[in-house]
């Protein structure tokens, strides 16, 4: 009897055995399946990202490499965009414009714009920090400072309180970043900086309005300094003359009267008489 309850724990045991082991196979299964399914649903995601990506249209040429910058811009302004023009750090000009003439980015429009880095990094330019010129279709323009396009895959293009800026997730951070207190900082120093350069220029022209005045009023004196003492030279001269012409006067004794001469004797003069009264 004590063997038979023995035989019947065992096989208990090796039951529940049998049914565990299948519940492990049964949850790896499961596991696989849903880690399959996982990998199927972002390739899947990736192929409709991608297909969505070459519908867009593009700013710039694209390019491929690792000195190619490759990102979405959407454009939120409110306004139509007719030009974008890059300019690295360090460097002096901007490129040429990426859109050709007559091309329009919408507002509301998602594009890709590409840009190599190649050549401003050649010239010395710094690649991670990029002034973005944007012109609109109202002739207005406004630009980005500082961007660093390595941050971000996609951003939106926005404009408010008169300065552009960007919003976008941080592909490090994963933190959604506005750029726009940056921009508007940026705007403020350079009003500083405008009107303080506009204070010098104004203080440069009083200035140099002051010198000429300065420089007119001792030239209008030194003339007339010049012409008193040629009126005084004149006039001196003048008085020694007339003082040398009476000292003339009575210095210089007066010619004395000419004689006048002997009356000429008369012809028998005398009184009548002959031969000085005698006759003969």
């Amino acid at each position: 009897m004590r063997k038979k309850i023995l035989i019947f724990g065992a096989c208990c045991l090796l039951a529940v055995g049998s049914l565990s082991g299948c519940g492990d196979k049964a949850d790896d299964t499961k596991n696989a399946k849903t880690e399959s399914t996982e990998k199927t649903d972002k390739k899947q995601t990736d192929k409709k990202a991608d297909a969505k990506k070459e519908e867009l249209k593009t700013i710039g040429t694209k390019a491929e490499g690792e000195s190619v910058i490759s990102v979405t811009l959407k454009n939120s302004t409110g306004k139509d965009i007719t030009g974008i023009a890059l300019k690295a750090g360090n460097l002096p000009e901007y490129g040429a414009g990426l859109m050709t003439e007559g091309d329009v980015f919408k507002n509301g429009e998602s594009r890709i714009l590409y840009y190599d880095t190649a050549a401003d990094t050649a010239a010395g330019g710094d690649a991670a920090s990029y002034e973005v010129q944007v012109y609109f279709a109202d002739q207005s323009h406004l630009a980005l400072h500082t961007v660093n396009f390595g941050s971000f895959k996609e951003s939106e293009l926005c404009l408010e309180e008169e300065v552009v800026f960007l919003k976008y997730e941080d592909t490090t951070t994963k933190k959604v970043v506005s750029t726009k207190d940056a921009e508007i900082s940026v705007k403020e120093a350079q009003a500083a900086a405008q009107a303080q350069a506009e204070a010098e220029a104004q203080a440069a022209a009083e200035a140099q309005a002051q010198a000429a005045a300065e420089a007119a009023a001792q030239a209008q004196a030194e003339a007339e300094a010049q012409a008193a003492a040629e009126a005084a030279a004149a006039a001196q001269a003048q008085a020694e003359a007339e003082a040398w012409a009476q000292q003339q006067q009575w210095t210089d004794p007066a010619p004395a009267p000419a004689p006048e001469p002997a009356p000429a004797p008369q012809p028998g003069g005398g009184g009548g008489c002959l031969n000085d009264g005698l006759v003969q």
